[in-house]
């Protein structure tokens, strides 16, 4: 098979099956690549074995091209309004214990304003409690 039969047959096998745009696209691509192999010392009857069948490699392009063309044509799919975010767990760790920290630290600056109020008032109220009992 010469060059010029191999670049017929890959545009038969890819007529009408890919636009023309594709079809020309590749057959330009392949005549390309085949003179640039040859350029470089490889005999044209080594590239054309090494690129196999034609109209195997038109079936190729037409799968990737009908690929392509049913992500394109299908319908977006309808993502959920709630996003699922995940924390590594080593960063897990570090939050749950910095909120720990907070939290003790919260409780520590309440407890000093509170207990220099608290204290007197509890203490009364067992006073109360203690001489009531008597």
């Amino acid at each position: 098979m010469t060059k010029q039969e191999f670049l017929t047959e890959l545009q038969r096998a890819l007529s009408g099956k890919v636009s023309g745009g594709i079809v020309q696209d590749n057959v330009r691509y392949y005549d390309e690549y085949i003179s640039m192999e040859t350029r470089k010392g490889r005999a044209e009857e080594e590239v054309l074995e090494q690129l196999g069948s034609p109209r195997l490699l038109a079936r190729t392009i037409i799968a990737a091209e009908e690929g392509g063309m049913e992500a394109e044509h299908r319908e977006p799919e309808r993502e959920s309004s709630r996003k699922v975010f995940r924390i590594p767990g080593w960063l897990a760790c570090i939050i749950a214990l910095l909120l720990f920290g907070a939290l003790l630290s919260a409780v520590g600056a309440l407890m000093t304003w509170l207990l220099p109020v608290l204290l007197p008032l509890l203490l009364l109220v067992l006073l109360v409690r203690y001489l009531r009992r008597r």
